[in-house]
This record gives structure tokens, C-alpha cells and sequence, in this order.
């Protein structure tokens, strides 16, 4: 009997302690089914490392060990990678698009509510038929001008003076071409429609003239 009180007899092999596994006992638990601990003496990580060129202390910290000694460049700058840049270019694009069509459907609503054009003859109450514009900015049919400027030579309506003069109203033509287009749903034959009535009733002012 040894120091302590411990057998120094030999007892035989079956009475050593193992302390290693066996081979099979390993295969078995890394064959295993199933999620298996991960063991807490190992910790993984990865970093990727995109701007090899700067101090990563210094970005991280703003402090660096080596001073102006260090090689790597002194940045804490932030700066976006190529599909940010691509990301927000896009959205700004969309942004700048639906302010342009928003602004554009604001300039045909007041287009079409400030430009102080009538709708109809203030001599006939109907709708327009070769329309002729007045010095004083009125606007009629040419056919009814002509008839009421055989009883009186002034405005139906500001009863100003129009010396004759009935010129054709292109606005109003352009007006009434853009109407006739939307409802017919053929624009460039409400157009040339526009076109020629006012062809006729410049040809006939001049032969008036002449």
C-alpha cells in the first residue's frame, strides 16, 4: 500500500480508465441525425475586408497605435457601395418623373380653368362656328359678328368700337381642336378639321378686304 492509502497491485486492463473515445463511438456521434451542440471552446467568424487601403482602427476607433507612422490610410469617412449609388440614383429619377407629371397635370387644369377663353357665341349662345377674335379680346362666330356688325358698329359685349376688324381666333381654334380630339378620340382629325375652318374663314376676310 502506497502514500495515501492507494493500492499499487496491478488490477488488470479492464480497470484503466479510458480517456480517450474509442474510434467507433466518434463515427458514432458525428453521424448522428439531427442539429448537434456546437462545441464552446471555438468561436467562428468572418469578416470581409472591401477597403484593404484603410486603417481599420482608426475608422472603427478614430485612434490609431502607429501615429502618421501607419501605411494604411486615415479615413472614418462612410461611403456607399456601387448599387446604393445605383439604388438611390433610381429612386430619384422616379421622384423627378412624378413631379414632371404632376406638374403637368397641374399646367393642363390651369390651362384649361385661367385661359379666359368662352365656350360658346355670347350673340347665339351655341357653339363656336369660325370663330373671329375682336380688338377688344371677344370672341363670336364669324357669322354672327358680320350680322351684328351690320346694325351697330361697336362690341356686342363692351360695346367698344371694332372698326371692322374680326380676326381669327387661334386660341380658340386650338381650344376647340383639342376638344373636338378628346371626345372623338382622334386628335389629328379634329385638328385638321380646325385647320381648314380656319383656312375658309381667313380666305374669306380677305376677300372681304379685297
Amino acid at each position: 500500500v502506497g502514500e495515501g492509502g492507494e493500492s499499487k497491485f496491478y488490477r488488470g486492463e479492464a480497470n484503466r480508465h479510458k480517456l480517450r473515445e474509442s474510434k467507433e463511438v466518434m463515427d458514432k456521434k458525428s453521424n448522428s441525425i439531427g442539429p448537434i451542440k456546437a462545441p464552446t471552446n471555438v468561436r467562428m467568424t468572418c469578416r470581409f475586408d472591401y477597403q484593404p487601403d484603410l486603417c481599420k482602427d482608426w475608422k472603427e476607433t478614430g485612434y490609431c497605435g502607429f501615429g502618421d507612422a501607419c501605411k494604411f490610410m486615415h479615413d472614418r469617412g462612410d461611403y456607399k457601395a456601387g448599387w446604393e449609388l445605383e439604388r438611390d440614383w433610381n429612386v430619384q429619377q422616379e421622384k423627378l418623373k412624378l413631379e414632371a407629371a404632376a406638374k403637368e397635370l397641374e399646367g393642363d387644369k390651369e390651362e384649361e380653368v385661367d385661359d379666359g377663353l368662352p365656350f360658346a357665341c355670347a350673340i347665339c349662345r351655341g357653339p363656336f362656328n369660325s370663330p373671329v377674335e375682336t380688338k377688344c379680346l371677344h370672341y363670336f362666330c364669324e357669322g354672327c359678328a358680320l350680322a351684328h356688325y351690320t346694325q351697330s358698329k361697336r362690341c356686342f359685349i363692351c360695346n367698344e368700337q371694332t372698326h371692322g376688324q374680326f380676326n381669327t381666333a387661334h386660341k380658340l381654334v386650338a381650344k376647340l381642336n383639342k376638344l373636338r380630339g378628346q371626345q372623338e378620340g382622334g386628335g389629328a382629325a379634329g385638328k385638321d378639321k380646325g385647320d381648314e375652318d380656319g383656312f375658309e374663314a381667313w380666305k374669306q376676310q380677305e376677300e372681304r378686304k379685297a
